[in-house]
C-alpha cells in the first residue's frame, strides 16, 4: 500500500502535534531551598535540582536524554517527509526517503514508550521519597530541622521553631508535620511543654488561626502574659528559662488516626532556653520567587515555592495557600 503525499502530511502533523507537547510540558519537583545560598539560587534558576535525593535526579536525567533523543528522532521524520517530496518520482530517492520516514518513527514510538515508563518510574519515586526531604537533627536539640514536605508514609515532625527561642521569651511555639494532627490527641498530651518536670499552661491551636480540628501547623501560646507594660495579647515564658518539649507515639495522631513516629531522624523530645526580649514586629518585605506571578498550574504538577523575608528575630514558619482554597504547604 503505498503512502500518498496527503496521509504522509497528516502523519507529519500528528508526530509534531505530540512531541511538541513532549517538549513544552514542565517538569518541576517541589523543592525547599535557603535563599542565603548563592549556589542554590544560581542552580534553581538554571532549572537544576537542589534537594532532590541522587535516585530522583538520576532519573530526571535519563527523562532529559529521552526528551532530546524524542526531538532528534522528530527531525529524522522531518528529513524523510521532505526527501520524500522532493524525490521528482524517482523510485530510488522514494525507497530511500520511506526507510529514513519509517525508521525514525519506530524510534520515536519507542522513545515516547520509553518516556511513558520514565515518567511512571519517577512518580513512584517522588511519592515514596517524600518528594526529596533533606532532614538533619539530633535527639533534645533545637528543631528547624526539616522542611515541611515530611513523610510520605508516616506521622513525623518536620519542623519546630525552637532556634528562635534563645533570643526572646514571648515565643509562639510552631510545630509543622507531615500530616494533619487532630488538636483533641494533643491537647490529650500528645504534646507536652515542660518546665522542670511540670506542664506549663498555654494552648494549642492552628498556626493560620482558624478553629480546624486538625492541622498539618499547630501553634502553642503560653497563658503568662509579659508584664511590665507589654500589651495583653503578648504571652511569654520565663526569661532565661529552660524547658523541655515532649511528643507522645502513644497519644498523638493524624486526621486519619495514626501514631506519631519517633526515631533518630524525627526525635520525640526537644530543649530550648528562652530569651530576655520581647518581640512585639512582624516580618517584613515578603516576597514570593516562585512560582512567578500569572504562570500556569497543571493538574498533577508539583510546582516550586519559594519566599523569603526579613525579620528581627526570625522567622519561624511559612505557609503557602490558594486563594479562598486554603493552605497548600507550610514550611518550618
Amino acid at each position: 500500500m503505498k503512502c500518498t503525499r496527503k496521509s504522509l502530511f497528516s502523519i507529519l502533523f500528528a508526530v509534531c502535534m505530540a512531541v511538541g507537547a513532549l517538549a513544552i510540558a514542565p517538569h518541576a519537583f517541589a523543592q525547599v531551598v535557603d535563599p542565603t545560598s548563592g549556589l542554590s539560587s544560581f542552580a534553581e534558576q538554571a532549572g537544576l535540582s537542589t534537594g532532590q535525593t541522587l535516585t530522583i535526579t538520576i532519573a530526571r536525567l535519563i527523562r532529559t536524554a529521552i526528551s532530546f533523543l524524542g526531538i532528534l528522532a522528530v527531525v529524522f521524520i522531518l528529513y524523510g517527509g521532505f526527501r520524500y517530496m522532493t524525490s521528482g518520482g524517482n523510485d530510488d530517492k522514494v525507497k530511500s526517503a520511506k526507510k529514513i520516514f519509517t525508521t525514525a518513527l519506530i524510534g520515536l514510538v519507542i522513545i515516547l514508550s520509553a518516556f511513558a515508563i520514565v515518567q511512571f518510574i519517577l512518580g513512584q519515586l517522588t511519592g515514596a521519597l517524600g518528594n526529596g526531604t533533606n532532614s538533619s537533627s539530633g535527639g533534645g536539640g533545637a528543631g528547624g530541622y526539616g522542611d515541611g514536605g515530611g513523610s510520605s508514609s508516616q506521622f513525623v515532625l518536620t519542623s519546630v521553631n525552637t532556634d528562635c527561642a534563645y533570643a526572646i521569651k514571648n515565643l509562639q511555639l510552631q510545630f509543622v508535620f507531615s500530616q494533619s494532627a487532630t488538636l483533641a490527641s494533643i491537647n490529650n498530651g500528645g504534646i507536652r511543654v515542660r518546665k522542670s518536670g511540670t506542664d506549663v499552661p498555654g494552648t494549642f491551636q492552628p498556626t493560620d488561626g482558624s478553629a480546624a480540628a486538625s492541622s498539618k501547623a499547630i501553634s502553642f501560646v503560653p497563658t503568662a502574659d509579659c508584664g511590665n507594660g507589654y500589651p495583653a495579647s503578648e504571652h511569654c515564658f520565663d526569661a532565661g528559662a529552660s524547658y523541655t518539649i515532649e511528643l507522645s507515639e502513644t497519644v498523638l495522631k493524624d486526621s486519619s488516626g495514626r501514631a506519631y513516629k519517633c526515631d533518630a531522624t524525627y526525635p520525640c523530645t526537644f530543649d530550648f532556653t528562652t530569651g530576655t526580649a520581647v518581640d512585639t514586629e512582624g516580618p517584613t518585605g515578603m516576597d514570593v520567587s516562585a512560582p512567578e506571578e500569572g504562570s500556569p498550574v497543571f493538574t498533577n504538577e508539583v510546582k516550586p515555592l519559594q519566599a523569603h523575608t526579613v525579620d528581627d528575630t526570625g522567622v519561624s514558619s511559612l505557609s503557602f495557600s490558594i486563594d479562598n482554597g486554603g493552605s497548600i504547604y507550610d514550611a518550618g
